[in-house]
């Protein structure tokens, strides 16, 4: 949980949008989940906190935060009770999944911080089994339910989202891919800094002035022995299923060597929440307020309704266009194309919803940057990474799924992301929805890459398409009134 883009609802980079309209006699009222403030500040300071930081710093509850608006005529003092609530309980549980920082924790004001058991804890137990050269250990968790159950719910996924070719069963959603996941993030840091940037044309310039991040030097690029030893970390199909044992009734789980195993460079298994936590936090704010009418906001990539009363106005949630964000510019990528795609559209799409709903969307908006190969080749790297491979699909450019569990939606749409055709995406998720007994509608957006130089404006245009469910076919519907005519073709399955 170290990234530093931070967006809320409607902000530029969001990747899904709405608006509503809601009776004149309810005023709803938002909160935002608040930075988790450190152990080291003063006493008076904490005196309201139920967790603290072991850092210098201040963390952000899941790297985005989380933002609820709640519909109902409430007191004000009703509305301060649920506000210190929530911002607690957003902040109790993303310091349990996270696994970059430590934290200290309290049942209630009057008792002192305690340590608090997180993943950043069970990591570093793996690590230290591992280094151990021991057959077995095991874990207790029975005074950590939320991250016992995340763990199983993460593992079995991961085990169920398989690919299966020539025999192989490739993870499309494998939990511990925290070591490829800290390495990408670092480029995608490094090239997103703005003190890299240098509009000027000299050689060693990551971006320009329309956002497209570039790195025309190879050699500052990320090496193929750097994927390699982050992918060996990744556990494998058959790695997983041996390695974990989770005991439901005394809540352990046991770890068993990996024979024949060896690590790399001390780059060992981490295991990585980050898209299944905050669909998790979702569920678990419903489960407790099951009456309360509100929306979630999960940061940049999930929302989630409960009771919400609209006066009988649908939700419009506006699904936006990644190549948009980035104000595509080939002529940067491939110089002296001249090819400037500064009239695409926001978002082709949006969805009418009036029932309560779950969506997630997946895609590589902002945490990404191009990059040129030392055989003059232009690749994308981006935050979302295929498990097997160790690199980014990029066959879409974002994924939407209608669920009905917040936590599973994250889950899907990281795992559909890597598929590599719309076949693959369509074949798992029918096989994911019989494993979860779900009735999923999912909605796919891609643009034809370039792959040589020989491409006009109109040809990159038109290759814009979105894929969607036949059920969504009266509820997924052009946006009118845009700027700019529409470009995109909409297939239904």
């Amino acid at each position: 949980m170290n990234r530093k883009y931070v967006a809320s609802l409607c902000f530029l980079l969001l990747p899904i949008c709405l608006t509503s309209g809601c009776s004149k006699s309810i005023k709803p009222y938002s909160i935002l989940s608040v930075p988790t403030r450190s152990c080291s500040k003063a006493p008076e300071m904490l005196e309201s906190s139920f967790v603290c930081v072991n850092s210098l710093e201040n963390v952000l509850p899941f790297d985005s935060g989380i933002k609820i608006t709640v519909y109902q005529n409430d007191s004000d003092k009703r509305k301060n009770e649920f506000s210190d609530y929530f911002v607690n309980r957003i902040a109790n549980i993303s310091a349990i999944f996270d696994r970059h920082n430590s934290y200290k924790n309290r049942v209630d004001l009057n008792t002192r911080f305690e340590d608090l058991y997180n993943l950043k804890s069970f990591n570093d137990d793996i690590k230290n089994f591992i280094i151990s050269n021991e057959t077995e250990k095991y874990i207790d968790l029975s005074n950590s339910e939320i991250l016992y159950k995340g763990l199983k719910e993460a593992y079995e996924f991961s085990l169920n989202s398989i690919v299966e070719k020539d025999g192989i069963k490739m993870t499309k959603y494998n939990m511990t891919i925290g070591a490829l996941s800290d390495l990408y993030n670092k480029y995608i840091d490094y090239f997103n800094d703005f003190n890299n940037y240098n509009v000027d044309g000299e050689n060693d310039s990551y971006a320009n002035k329309f956002y497209v991040i570039y790195n025309n030097n190879p050699e500052k690029n990320m090496t193929d022995q750097e994927v390699s030893d982050a992918l060996n970390a990744v556990l494998t199909y058959e790695e997983l299923n041996n390695f974990f044992e989770f005991n439901d009734s005394s809540k352990t789980i046991k770890l068993k060597k990996l024979e024949g195993k060896e690590f790399n460079n001390s780059i060992y298994p981490s295991i990585s929440l980050s898209g299944f936590a905050k669909g998790y936090v979702e569920n678990i704010l419903k489960e407790e307020n099951p009456k309360l009418p509100f929306l979630i906001d999960g940061g940049t990539s999930s929302i989630m309704t409960n009771n919400v009363k609209t006066n009988g106005e649908p939700w419009k949630i506006r699904i936006n266009n990644p190549i948009y964000y980035e104000e595509l510019s080939y002529w940067s990528i491939y110089p002296g194309i001249g090819i400037v795609l500064s009239d695409i559209n926001e978002y082709e799409v949006y969805l009418n919803k009036k029932e309560d709903f779950v969506l997630s969307t997946s895609g590589y908006y902002n945490n990404y940057y191009y990059s040129k190969s030392l055989n003059n080749e232009v690749n994308l790297y981006q935050h979302i990474i295929d498990p097997y491979t160790g690199r980014s699909m990029n066959y879409f450019d974002s994924v939407t799924i209608v669920i009905d569990d917040a936590g599973l939606g994250d889950m899907y749409s990281t795992a559909l992301m890597n598929c590599s055709s719309l076949e693959e995406a369509e074949a798992l998720r029918k096989r994911l929805d019989s494993i979860y007994n779900q009735n999923t509608d999912a909605i796919y957006m891609r643009h034809d890459k370039m792959n040589n130089e020989n491409v006009d404006i109109a040809s990159i245009k038109s290759g814009i398409k979105v894929f969607a469910s036949k059920a969504l076919e009266k509820e997924l519907l052009y946006i009118d009134g845009l700027k700019y005519d529409i470009v995109s073709n909409i297939e239904f399955f």
